[in-house]
């Protein structure tokens, strides 16, 4: 793609095509020239901190998501991708603070209380996190990670048949769910139905994504005895 050297935006513009075709120490090299050449480009740091997210530089990122803010304090989307760069650094009392403003700036998009519930769910703080996915889910019946996540909680906190509930409903918004198949196997493994478990660790061989998944069911599935 030919662009003039001055075109801030042609720049950007062929870097968001390198990202979304997976080059992505290409894209960050675009976006990195978009901004030296527009330094208050908003939309050139937001993306180059999604690519550095994506090659997993998180410091890096966070660097970018910082200056988008500072440029453009309730960009939404830039919350959003920060509160994510906190989590991949656990730094869960700061991805807390950024989806809590997330949520202030959308009361009503589901999606921040799920991103919040994570964010709770994995800082160990069961209650809150049940809290925002609940609510979540009054706002949007069809999430998927809402059900999934509380169903996590659930078998966590030993409420196995509610589990089981909650990844059922994951299952049936999304029939290639295979988390849901996975973690559903596990709680009827500890309920003792093996007739349910085989079958769910037999989906999730069947299906493509998590590969670490997938072999521990094959594992599962031997101990059982299932060839």
């Amino acid at each position: 793609m030919q662009i003039q050297p001055e075109n801030a935006g042609a720049v950007y513009y062929r870097g968001l095509i390198s990202n979304a075709a997976g080059r992505y120490a290409e894209a960050e090299t675009d976006f990195s020239t978009a901004i030296a050449l527009r330094p208050e480009y908003v939309e050139a740091y937001a993306r180059r901190g999604q690519v550095r997210l994506s090659l997993g530089n998180i410091v890096a990122a966070l660097q970018d998501f910082n200056t988008a803010l500072q440029l453009d304090p309730e960009n939404r989307n830039v919350l959003a991708d920060r509160g994510q760069a906190y989590l991949d650094l656990r730094n869960y009392a700061r991805a807390v603070a950024d989806y809590s403003r997330l949520i202030e700036l959308l009361p009503d998009d589901p999606q921040g209380y799920v991103y919040r519930g994570i964010a709770y769910y994995n800082w160990q703080r069961p209650d809150l996190a049940t809290v925002d996915l609940n609510k979540a889910i009054e706002l949007e019946a069809d999430s998927v990670q809402a059900y999934y996540i509380r169903g996590r909680i659930r078998a966590g906190l030993g409420q196995l048949i509610l589990a089981i509930e909650d990844y059922d409903r994951a299952i049936a918004i999304s029939a290639e769910f295979l988390e849901g198949y996975f973690y559903r196997g596990m709680a009827y493994k500890y309920l003792g139905d093996w007739a349910g478990a085989i079958a769910d660790f037999q989906r999730v061989l069947a299906l493509e994504g998590n590969v670490d998944l997938q072999e521990q069911a094959q594992e599962y599935l031997i101990g059982m005895g299932v060839p």
